[in-house]
């Protein structure tokens, strides 16, 4: 059973550029495919890899599907289809679902991750129906690849939440997929949400509670209780215990975190490219955080980084350069306390703000391209821009940031103010209508926010058209803010200035 059949012209050029050393049948035997199959599923993920940085982004899509059918336990493949797919969507905006030759891949496949894959194209390319997310969540959890589960269940969590269409039963569901994945702060979200979508269901909610409880006991490690000895099964090794505790106690003294990062660096010695030993050593050096510790902390990430590939060290050490940044800003700040009238000083700082200012635009814009998936990304980029006066890229960015869960209301603020600041009154106020349209969930302050934005949207309709209702509406506003919270902002001498204005306008 081929997977690819020969064509004419480039697509078919493409087609037949199969990975070296790769087999285009997926084995027919059931017995030969129960394990992933990690040498098989290499050749592809290259060859995957290679055409989406040549923006072939369907066809790396497909090589992933390959991949995957073969190898379901690469994490990162899976991450990494999901960006081919959001590279292909935005490039291709009409199109709607997987593709002929995607369909076939995975139609024509035998194994134990037909359905995992399956429904990872579904989702991937049918991005707002959640419901395909959910489903490849629970295929995942049968393959055994709990971490695939919760990566996946996270997502799908966060679009039910928006979703006012949500069942009760589909988060029943989830919430059973991320308690077998192990996800119990994630499960008791998607329970919560469940009861809320009925809360008539007394039994749900004592599913609910239980499992709150369930979490708590598996935080404090309560749940080895009857296993192999017991709760103290993991504290034999009395020495062990002490570096576990001292590595995971907020509290240290100083001796004892000298003691954890020696221990670290000696780990790290001896197996230099292994990501928990890098991870672990960059933590507690950090935490230490003497003379040198941050710089020696951003060589060690960067350094696996470039041994490994794996992007999160790299996106950790970018993390340290900006912490740098911060502390120079800080650090100058309080030199100005004491010196107030140094206008050096005072440059520096602004010099010092705007590099800051350009390195985190800089580093979210390298995290969104490494994860164009992940919205919240795309949020925390949108943000920056905005803070630096790229108005139309930060409404490029908030607008599919806004989808990024509990990121909504945020983001229709940010975009409603990148449009007043563009001029836009009109797409302005309408984002600040969408913002209010759900007023019972939001918090006080976002509340505010929003109300006073629509009203200066309004106040500029008012005066720019001579409109007595938007003027109106708009000292409706001013006047229910200020009964809420009269020092508001400038509130009251906005509404003083509004009453002035209807009754200007009503002659």
């Amino acid at each position: 059973m081929a997977i690819f059949k020969r064509k004419s012209g480039k697509e078919g050029d493409q087609a037949d550029s199969q990975p070296n050393g790769a087999e285009l049948d997926i084995p027919e035997s059931a017995d030969a495919a129960l394990q992933p199959d990690p040498r098989k599923a290499k050749a592809f993920f290259e060859r995957a890899q290679t055409v989406h940085e040549t923006t072939n982004y369907e066809y790396a899509m497909t090589m992933w599907l390959s991949g995957l059918l073969r190898d379901w336990s690469n994490f990162e493949a899976m991450e990494k289809f999901f960006a081919s797919t959001a590279a292909f969507l935005r490039d291709n905006p009409k199109a709607k679902g997987p593709t002929k030759d995607q369909s076939m891949v995975v139609r024509d496949a035998k194994g134990p991750a037909t359905k995992f894959v399956s429904a990872i194209l579904e989702w991937g390319t049918k991005p707002s129906d959640w419901a395909d997310g959910l489903r490849a969540a629970e295929e995942a959890i049968k393959l055994g690849q709990s971490e695939q589960a919760i990566w996946l269940g996270d997502r799908v969590l966060g679009k039910a939440l928006d979703d006012k269409k949500a069942k009760k039963a589909q988060m029943v569901k989830l919430m059973e997929v991320l308690r077998q994945a192990g996800a119990f702060e994630l499960a008791v979200r998607a329970g919560e949400f469940a009861c809320r979508l009925d809360p008539s269901d007394a039994r749900l909610q004592a599913e609910v509670r239980n499992l709150s409880a369930e979490e708590t006991m598996s935080k404090g490690g309560y749940d080895q209780t009857g296993q192999a000895g017991g709760f103290r099964k993991n504290i034999r090794d009395l020495d062990e215990q002490r570096r576990l505790d001292e590595a995971d106690r907020i509290v240290k003294s100083e001796e004892t975190v000298d003691r954890v990062v020696n221990e670290a660096a000696a780990d790290y010695q001896q197996r230099p490219n292994d990501l928990a030993a890098i991870q672990k050593y960059a933590k507690i050096l950090l935490e230490r955080d003497k003379p040198g510790d941050l710089k020696l902390a951003h060589n060690i990430l960067m350094r696996g980084f470039n041994e490994t590939a794996n992007y999160r060290l790299k996106q950790q050490a970018g993390e340290i350069r900006l912490r740098a940044g911060r502390r120079k800003i800080a650090e100058l700040r309080t030199r100005l306390a004491g010196e107030p009238d140094n206008a050096e000083l005072a440059s520096l700082i602004d010099s010092a703000t705007n590099e800051l200012a350009q390195a985190e635009i800089a580093e979210y814009r390298e995290r969104v391209a490494n994860y164009p998936t992940d919205l919240a990304l795309k949020f925390e980029l949108g943000r920056r821009l905005f803070d630096a006066g790229e108005y139309e890229a930060a409404i490029q960015q908030l607008q599919e940031g806004q989808n990024a869960p509990g990121k909504l209301v945020d983001a229709l603020l940010y975009l409603a103010h990148s449009f007043e600041k563009l001029g836009w009154n009109e797409e302005a106020e309408q984002t600040y209508r969408r913002a209010l349209a759900d007023e019972g969930n939001l918090t006080q302050e976002l509340l505010l926010a929003s109300r006073y934005g629509l009203m200066s949207s309004l106040e500029a309709r008012g005066r720019e058209n001579r409109d007595l209702d938007a003027a109106e509406e708009a000292l409706k506003l001013a006047s229910s803010i200020a009964i809420q919270q009269i020092g508001y902002r400038d509130v009251r001498d906005r509404r003083t200035e509004l009453q002035a204005l209807v009754k200007e306008l009503r002659g």
